[in-house]
Order: structure tokens, then sequence, then C-alpha cells
């Protein structure tokens, strides 16, 4: 940037270009990884994100967050999360969204009628109903 200007770049300038190289590691701008954080259906781990710093700073801001409050409240939290993973992923932290917990291998038959009226049974004494 220094090179292709006649004069030292401004701050602003620095930070814009900064902000346009973050194409170069898939990292979509703050304002569409906002919209696509507050968009996403749930499960929110199962959404196809398109970049995986998108769920990291949705879940960090806090989802209910997001969903729940206007935007001038939660688009600086996101905003500040989002840039401190977008500064790791491009250090080249590598960055995964968790997969969601396998099944378990032991499958329980079912209950017959009269097990299954006998444990509401139990449940309705202990709760005291």
């Amino acid at each position: 940037m220094i090179r292709s200007q006649e004069y030292l770049p401004s701050i602003a300038s620095i930070l814009h270009a900064c902000e346009q190289g973050r194409d170069l590691f898939g990292l979509p701008g703050t304002r569409d990884a906002y919209i696509e954080a507050c968009t996403a259906p749930s499960p929110k781990r199962d959404h196809a994100w398109s970049h995986a710093a998108v769920y990291q700073a949705g879940k960090a801001a806090g989802w209910y967050l997001l969903a729940n409050r206007p935007e001038a409240d939660a688009f600086p939290l996101f905003e500040y999360h989002y840039e401190q993973i977008c500064r790791k992923v491009m250090n080249g932290q590598r960055l995964d969204v968790e997969a969601a917990p396998a099944l378990t291998e032991k499958i329980e038959r079912p209950l017959s009628r009269q097990e299954a009226q006998e444990r509401i049974a139990n449940l309705k004494k202990d709760l005291g109903f």
C-alpha cells in the first residue's frame, strides 16, 4: 500500500486495506458475518457457515443476544469478537465448528405398555402428583 501511493497512507486507509485482505482467508466482511450469524437457523453448529470464524464469533457474542437485542447493542459485541477471531485466523490459527455429539451405540428396546405406565406412575409419585 505504501509503494502504491505517492504519500504515506492514513491509518484509516491502512485499516481498510487490511479488511480487504480478509477475503484472502475466506473471511466475510464484518457486516455480512453479523447478518449471517443473526439469521442462521438452529441448531447453529449444523448450519453451512461461510467461515468457522462467523460461528465462533456468534457463539462468543451469545446466540440469545444476537437474536433478541437490537443491532445497536448486539453488533458492537459481535464485531469485537469477530475482529479478535479474524486476527487469529490471519495469524494462522485453524478454527473448526465442533461436531454434534455422536449417538450412543447402545440402543434401548422400547418399553412395553405396562413398563411405561409403571415408570409414569413412579415419576408422578416422585414429583408429588
